[in-house]
């Protein structure tokens, strides 16, 4: 008798690959002092009181009130009470975490933070409440890598001027205004991803980057751009620009 065929033996079905679980996003630690640390100093203005460490805070900071620690001088300069805040060293190589808020008040006013910190190789985060970054790493000739931006800042003003080792820069939030000068003299400057759409204020903003290449989007058409590109060579730098405006 004929033997049945032998039937060739089914594959067991492909398991679905595995996929990487995803990370969550990174969240913000933020810093929020509400009692003068250790080796810190709290100056009332009004009353030219100073408080030291363990003592509680005002309640509600006052114009021309400073707050005093081993890295920052905090400081209340604009009468919206947002704290502003600057170095107290410039020639160290790094510094600590930014408060996120002191005596229940934002950090809003990244101004002048690091302007002339010429070691300064790489910045600490910057606390999502800040709106202001103006001239915040002016002339950070070593700084290599731009911090991230938090996504309610309005004015990037001078920003990154003369970081001449930047070499990227940063994701620029969709809330930017003003972008003047931001990025000016950066020579060593190779990639910019996007412009967001409400970027209007664009003197200057990235004179003298020699170095700049590639394809940048311009997802807005800024009215106030006088020297946007001035002394760059699109020819020679093999740069590019995409104007997508009407997405």
């Amino acid at each position: 008798p004929t033997e049945a065929p032998t039937e060739a033996p089914t594959e067991a079905p492909t398991k679905a690959p595995t996929e990487a679980p995803t990370e969550p996003p990174t969240q913000e630690v933020k810093l929020e002092i509400t009692v003068v640390e250790e080796g810190c100093t709290y100056y009332i203005a009004s009353t030219g009181e100073t408080l030291t460490a363990g003592q509680p805070m005002p309640l509600a900071p006052q114009k021309d009130d400073k707050y005093i620690t081993n890295d920052y001088t905090y400081y209340i300069y604009y009468s919206d009470g947002g704290w502003s805040v600057t170095v107290n060293d410039k020639t160290k190589k790094s510094y600590g975490k930014i408060a996120y808020s002191i005596a229940g008040a934002v950090v809003a006013y990244v101004e002048d933070t690091f302007s002339g910190c010429a070691n300064l190789v790489e910045s600490p985060e910057i606390p999502s409440g800040v709106t202001y970054m103006t001239r915040a790493f002016l002339n950070c000739t070593s700084l290599v890598k731009a911090p991230k931006i938090p996504a309610g800042i309005y004015v990037m003003e001078y920003t990154f001027e003369g970081c001449t080792s930047l070499v990227k820069a940063p994701e620029i939030p969709e809330g930017v205004f003003v972008l003047n000068y931001a990025f000016k003299n950066c020579t060593s400057l190779t990639t910019v991803s996007v412009i967001p759409r409400g970027a209007e204020y664009m003197y200057g903003t990235f004179e003298g980057c020699t170095a700049l290449t590639g394809t940048i989007t311009f997802k807005t058409s800024p009215y106030y751009r006088d020297g946007l590109f001035e002394g760059v060579d699109f020819t020679a730098q093999n740069l590019t620009i995409i104007w997508d405006i009407f997405d």
